[in-house]
């Protein structure tokens, strides 16, 4: 059964990456098949309990990252169910993995955006800078003359941040 949860969070990565949506239709695949896993395997599984208080932790608190525009609701919908799958005993480790995976994309997405374009590094060192002094207001006169926007797609980050998890 853990394999079929890693083939349908693998198309989650997958859709999310190539068009920047996560269909609910996977998610809740994902679900039916970690409560299956729970039935099939409960000693291999967190208790549901722990699993019920995963799934609210993630919720929560993903979703107060999507009211503050850092999320995407298709991501708090998916850390609520990795929230079910890891249950409560595992959501710090597994937390802290995906942070890593995180920054380290993060930043592999920031290198290759500027690299080669000297002024585009300056213009990201101004926009950063203006954020960190004023907010989100501060770098409105940069996005208007900004035509890029760059999006990176979190649904990979996570998958590999609980592959991690799991293999660390």
């Amino acid at each position: 059964m853990e394999y079929v949860i890693w083939f349908i969070l693998f198309i989650v990565a997958v859709s999310d990456a190539k068009e920047h949506r996560i269909p609910n239709a996977l998610l809740l695949l994902t679900l039916i098949a970690c409560i299956a896993r729970m039935i099939v395997e409960p000693d291999l599984t967190p208790s549901w309990s722990a699993a019920a208080t995963g799934f609210a932790v993630m919720f929560a608190g993903s979703l107060m990252l999507h009211l503050l525009r850092v999320m995407a609701p298709g991501d708090v919908k998916l850390l609520a169910v990795i929230g079910f799958w890891l249950g409560w005993g595992q959501l710090f480790d597994a937390t802290l993995w995906i942070a890593a995976t995180s920054i380290m994309v993060g930043l592999t997405y920031a290198l290759v955006r500027v690299a080669g374009k000297e002024h585009k590094m300056r213009e990201q060192l101004s926009r950063y800078k203006l954020l960190f002094a004023y907010g989100r207001a501060g770098t409105k006169a940069l996005e208007e003359n900004s035509t890029e926007k760059l999006r990176m797609p979190f649904a990979p980050i996570v998958v590999i941040g609980v592959a991690l998890h799991h293999y660390f």
